[in-house]
């Protein structure tokens, strides 16, 4: 039964839940539905990001010849783009330099309208099979069994939880891109400054494991939601249903202070799910402004690095910063909208192991 289901995971059925919770389970439930799609957009971001941490290290050379020095013995990317540039018989020169810079800037926002696209016709078709795969397998069921399951119950399923499951899917999408590029400015990083790049790295995972606790706080929220918005259609339909009775025998109070209650629950929880995120930005802006302090004192007192490399890595990781503190809120968003997947998957599969005879 799904009430009994239902009642299992609120009790705390903590190993289901972190089951259908985890990062790779909706992956791969996400993928049942578009085997092809999300592949090609995991393959749009990967090159899109690779290019994006690309033009990032082209402002190396551009700086050093803005500077006065020679780009093509001063570093590691300023050989490479000269090789580059080379094959197609073009000298580096800053007038090249910047025109290679603009040119893979230009390709990679291409790349990023046309993975957008994708996004959002994914989130849109999302919904619609899930709904379709829903109300087919609901109409196909035994009357018994359809009968046996309260209104508000299948209606939130439907429309709130399906809902929440394509929400999931977008935060899913926002999580990838964002890992994807962190990983490509790390790279990058770590080929202008390996030290660096690792000792800021072991310090940005220590601030990660502190914060761990506000992720957990939204798969536990993200279920109060389900079981919120479930109570409030179930009571809403049948009142609606009892209209008459309610009024004839006096009890619009009782009706009211309970329609409140109800009401007041969900909007909290609401509330709560916009809040934390913001407390966690307030929380984790700081300490990477501390970070990027520290960063400045050791790259140039410590490892001795040239003011041009410092420049890049602290514009590196200045576009890193807000991108890791995206993933965690995308991350804690999944967790929060997940429970909308799994119900309407549990829904789904349910009302089909008990079709009619045909």
């Amino acid at each position: 039964m799904i009430q009994f289901a239902l009642y299992r995971i609120s009790r705390g059925n903590v190993g289901l839940l972190k089951s259908t919770m985890r990062f790779f389970d909706f992956a791969r439930r996400a993928l049942h539905y578009f085997p092809r799609k999300l592949p090609a957009i995991l393959t749009i971001q990967i090159i899109g990001s690779s290019l994006e941490g690309l033009g990032l290290a082209l402002l190396i050379p551009v700086l050093q010849m803005a500077q006065g020095e020679q780009a093509e013995t001063s570093s590691f990317i300023s050989r490479m783009l000269a090789n580059g540039l080379s094959l197609l018989g073009v000298p580096l020169t800053l007038a090249s330099a910047l025109l290679a810079f603009f040119c893979v800037f230009a390709f990679q926002n291409a790349l990023t309208v046309l993975k957008e696209t994708l996004d959002a016709r994914i989130y849109g078709q999302f919904q619609l099979r899930l709904r379709h795969t829903l109300y087919r397998a609901i109409l196909a069921a035994k009357w018994e069994v359809l009968i046996s399951h309260r209104k508000g119950d299948l209606t939130n399923v439907i429309t709130e939880e399906v809902r929440r499951a394509a929400l999931a899917l977008r935060f899913f999408l926002h999580m990838s891109t964002n890992t994807v590029l962190g990983f490509a400015y790390i790279l990058i990083a770590l080929l202008i400054s390996w030290q660096f790049t690792i000792v800021l790295l072991l310090v940005g995972a220590v601030v990660v494991r502190i914060l761990r606790r506000f992720l957990r706080a939204g798969a536990k929220l993200g279920q109060d939601v389900t079981n919120a918005n479930t109570a409030f259609k179930n009571f809403t339909i049948e009142q609606l249903e009892s209209a008459k009775l309610i009024k004839s025998s006096g009890l619009e109070a009782q009706a009211l202070e309970e329609s409140d209650r109800l009401s007041n629950r969900l909007s909290q929880l609401w509330v709560e799910g916009i809040v934390r995120p913001v407390w966690y930005k307030g929380l984790f802006e700081p300490i990477t402004v501390g970070l990027r302090c520290i960063a400045i004192f050791v790259s140039l007192q410590v490892f001795g690095l040239q003011l041009t490399n410092v420049m890049v890595l602290l514009f590196i990781f200045y576009r890193l910063a807000p991108r890791l503190q995206q993933l965690n809120q995308s991350y804690f968003n999944l967790l929060l909208h997940a429970p909308g997947l799994f119900w309407s998957t549990l829904v789904s599969k349910w009302f089909a192991r008990n079709r009619k005879a045909p």
